[in-house]
């Protein structure tokens, strides 16, 4: 072949593969494969529990790209575990530019918690208020009705027009909305920021999960701040390195007891509990304000109490406002990677009365029967009803084990065999190895 037929040969070649390189470019770019939308969907990927075709999808997605919550850790964003309150805090007040300003705090608000500085911020602007003036309660769960009054307030003090209200007469649960909380949730389904859990059920005292809060922030935001300005905000879970001090939650103990069913920002809890909801809301007494209003009926408290690492520690449940219980179910949840169950005896508020029956095995969602034929009025009793003896794992870190008991509807009878409803305020092992 002659060097100019070789010659035209090789630069064809060369024409064809430059025209081949230009049609590739035209096409990704037109066809969006790498655009930055592309990227932002790959990088959803990075999250194993979150799919394409699930409802909240697209609410993760803003809310991650936007700095407003990150992962759980080992590429999970855990859409269905509690999020708590000291978390909905500390999102907001990244949101609002993270001030840091000085003013009194909580009891249980420790200085160096990561949460510390956005609940100083949200208590000095009426944002929240506490269960009292001496407890805000981070690490509790926080319901729905909660996180619609602290969205409710936040737009209060930014100045956004809160006048407006929905009815809520297509709820049959209307009211068991607790009095503090009704206008807030009024706003919030007038605007779409929430809505409810079922057609008839608004669900106000079901946990928050870590799913409907990406929606409840992606609706707000979308109507009310102008995103842009905080592209770059960091994330605002939980500090990896307080994860394990603050948010120990199992996986049969995170995914929360509301949200069955229904549309928008609720779907069925994909979670190893029991598919049911959590005791009847109990009656409450009006207070002033604050972010839970004052109990008047039984009440199950679960201590706090400290251990090193290979220690023993014992947890006791204890009522208060007995009235006289004849059987009960409750159901405790922990950390097993970092606490152990080794026994569990019924306290002496029961032993007279009440028969108790544990579960053959003690691992975390142990259920406790209490089963009685009669009761007097001298038997009914305050005091310990349950005493769980643990041993925390020698790789444990310092911080907070929450130990997490649960009653579920039908499973608490007074003597008249009447169902009760109560509250649980739940403990935890304090582990320090100093």
């Amino acid at each position: 072949m002659s060097k100019i037929k070789r010659g035209i040969l090789l630069s064809s070649v060369i024409l064809f593969i430059f025209i081949l390189v230009l049609l590739y470019v035209r096409l990704t770019d037109k066809s969006g494969i790498i655009t930055e939308k592309s990227t932002s969907d790959s990088n959803m990927t990075l999250y194993s529990d979150v799919q394409t075709g699930d409802w909240y999808y697209e609410d993760v997605k803003y809310a991650s790209e936007k700095g407003l919550m990150n992962g759980t850790g080992d590429g999970l964003f855990s859409p269905y575990e509690e999020t708590t309150r000291g978390m909905i805090v500390t999102i907001l007040w990244r949101l609002d530019g993270e001030q840091k300003e000085s003013g009194a705090s909580f009891g249980d608000v420790d200085d160096d918690a990561y949460y510390h500085d956005a609940v100083v911020w949200a208590a000095g602007h009426d944002i929240v208020t506490g269960y009292d003036v001496d407890t805000f309660g981070p690490d509790d769960a926080a319901t729905r009705e909660q996180m619609m009054s602290i969205i409710y307030r936040y737009a209060e003090y930014k100045g956004y027009d809160i006048s407006q209200r929905a009815s809520l007469d297509d709820y049959s649960d209307r009211e068991t909305i607790s009095g503090y909380a009704v206008e807030a949730v009024q706003w919030c389904c007038f605007n779409d920021i929430i809505s409810g859990t079922s057609e008839d059920q608004i669900s106000p005292h079901d946990f928050v999960q870590r799913c409907q809060v990406a929606a409840i922030l992606h609706r707000f935001c979308e109507k009310y701040i102008d995103v842009s300005s905080f592209e770059d905000i960091e994330p605002t879970e939980t500090p990896a390195q307080d994860k394990d001090e603050n948010d120990n939650k199992n996986a049969a103990g995170s995914g929360g007891s509301g949200g069955s069913g229904g549309t928008s920002d609720s779907k069925p809890i994909k979670t190893s509990e029991p598919d049911v909801l959590p005791a009847e809301t109990p009656s409450y007494t009006e207070n002033t304000g604050d972010d839970e209003p004052s109990y008047d009926g039984p009440l199950i408290t679960v201590n706090s109490a400290g251990a090193k690492a290979g220690e023993n520690v014992q947890i006791k449940a204890e009522i208060s406002s007995n009235p006289g219980i004849l059987g009960m179910t409750l159901i405790a949840y922990f950390d097993e990677t970092y606490c152990t169950l080794e026994k569990a005896e019924s306290g002496e508020a029961f032993n007279e009365v009440l028969d108790m029956t544990a579960s053959g095995t003690l691992n975390s969602g142990v259920k406790f029967m209490w089963d009685g034929i009669d009761l007097t009025d001298e038997q009914i009793k305050d005091g310990t009803i349950l005493v769980l003896d643990f041993r925390v794992a020698d790789n444990a870190p310092e911080g907070k084990i929450p130990i997490t008991i649960k009653c579920y509807n039908g499973d608490i009878v007074d003597r008249n065999l009447e169902t009760l409803s109560l509250q649980i305020v739940n403990g935890s092992i304090l582990v320090n190895n100093q």
